[in-house]
């Protein structure tokens, strides 16, 4: 295995044995596999994987993968701020899980972009880091027409830019509670002058709004997965998990248990 500690961290791996259910929290990876196969449970979903096969994880999404002795995974991980504000908009909007099986053409574009960001960075040279960023934007704009995602149109947007930057990053980094000071910093902006502008155009509070991304994405931890109630506390910022179940319970009118337990009650009526 390859580390790189960096704004963003590239890395191979031959995969021996498979990875637990996990998620990346702040950061968004990439995966290509290039030799063996195996299965794949992106957001609940499985999915076979086999040469050919690749996939982006999020930091709302959560995955595990399984795969036999001497698969090769190629593996790129990097921060959110990496990409471009549009592309990452484009990334993060997007429903669905990303997960595709590549013709033989797009696998060898795709294979041959990834081999340059390890060769760029194992023995950099002028202009390294910006041919790695241009690299993964590429491969992001690749997967973008293999979904067939529209451009965003250029029009003139009605929002604050700031604040546009402030929420692409609290959808990012939501997990790690970053104070309302911080992040008017982060905008270059007076703390109060930001909770005033936050509020003016997104129609909440700042902790409000980073409220319903913690709690929407605890529901799908809750729903989607069989991780205890500790470890998705800890996953979606909460200190410690009684005042998780007292504010999940607050905001959704039930614990995460007896949600858990209606949708296996709907699942069992529906069999």
């Amino acid at each position: 295995m390859h580390i790189v500690r960096t704004p963003y961290h590239l890395s191979v791996q031959r995969h021996n044995i498979g990875m637990q259910l996990h998620t990346h929290d702040t950061m968004i990876e990439m995966e290509l596999l290039v030799e063996g196969c195996g299965e794949q449970i992106l957001n609940g979903h499985r999915y076979p994987i086999q040469r050919g096969s690749f996939w982006i994880s999020r930091p709302q999404d959560f995955h595990a993968v399984s795969v036999p002795k001497g698969t090769q995974i190629l593996n790129v991980q990097f921060k959110p701020s990496f990409l471009s504000r549009d592309l990452l908009a484009m990334l993060l909007n997007y429903a669905g899980d990303i997960c595709l099986s590549l013709s033989e053409a797009d696998f060898s574009i795709l294979h041959k972009s990834l081999e340059t960001i390890f060769s760029e960075y194992e023995n950099p040279i002028a202009f390294s880091s910006d041919m790695i960023q241009r690299q993964i934007e590429l491969i992001v704009l690749r997967v973008f027409r293999l979904l067939a995602i529209k451009p965003i149109e250029k029009k003139e947007s009605t929002q604050n830019p700031l604040i546009e930057k402030t929420i692409l990053f609290l959808r990012s980094n939501f997990s790690e509670n970053p104070s309302l000071s911080a992040t008017a910093e982060l905008v270059h902006l007076n703390a109060d002058y930001f909770a005033t502008q936050f509020r003016k155009h997104t129609g909440k509070t700042y902790y409000a709004y980073l409220t319903d991304l913690k709690m929407e994405h605890a529901k799908k931890l809750t729903l989607e997965t069989e991780l205890t109630l500790s470890v998705v506390a800890f996953k979606c910022g909460f200190g410690n998990q009684s005042n998780f179940l007292r504010q999940f319970k607050n905001y959704f009118g039930c614990t995460p248990t007896e949600m858990r337990s209606q949708k296996r009650y709907h699942e069992e009526e529906k069999a």
